[in-house]
C-alpha cells in the first residue's frame, strides 16, 4: 500500500509553534534536541539524516521527529515543557 499523505516539513511543524526536532539514537539510546533553524521551511523532516556523536550510528536507527514538547498548550502561550 503506498501512502499518500503529505510529509511533515519543517515550516509545518513551526506553524504548530514547534522550533526544535528529537533527534533518538536506537543504538545506543542517546537523544538530543536539535534546534531547526538552520533548515528551511521546505525541508521534509524524513528527509534529515544524523549520525550519532555518541556511537557512530547513521541513517536508520536514528530517529527524527518534531520536539512536540515545544507544542503550546491549548489556552496557553508556553509549550508543555514550561508546565514541567
Amino acid at each position: 500500500m503506498t501512502d499518500t499523505r503529505a510529509a511533515m516539513t519543517l515550516g509545518n511543524m513551526r506553524s504548530l509553534g514547534v522550533r526544535s526536532l528529537d533527534v533518538h539514537c536506537h543504538a545506543c539510546d542517546r537523544r538530543v534536541i536539535v534546534p531547526a533553524g538552520r533548515w528551511s521551511d521546505e525541508v521534509e523532516i524524513r528527509r534529515l539524516r544524523f549520525t550519532c556523536l555518541a556511537c557512530g550510528a547513521r541513517g536508520r536507527p536514528i530517529d527524527v521527529r518534531p520536539d512536540w514538547t515545544e507544542m503550546p498548550v491549548p489556552g496557553s502561550r508556553q509549550g508543555s515543557r514550561a508546565r514541567e
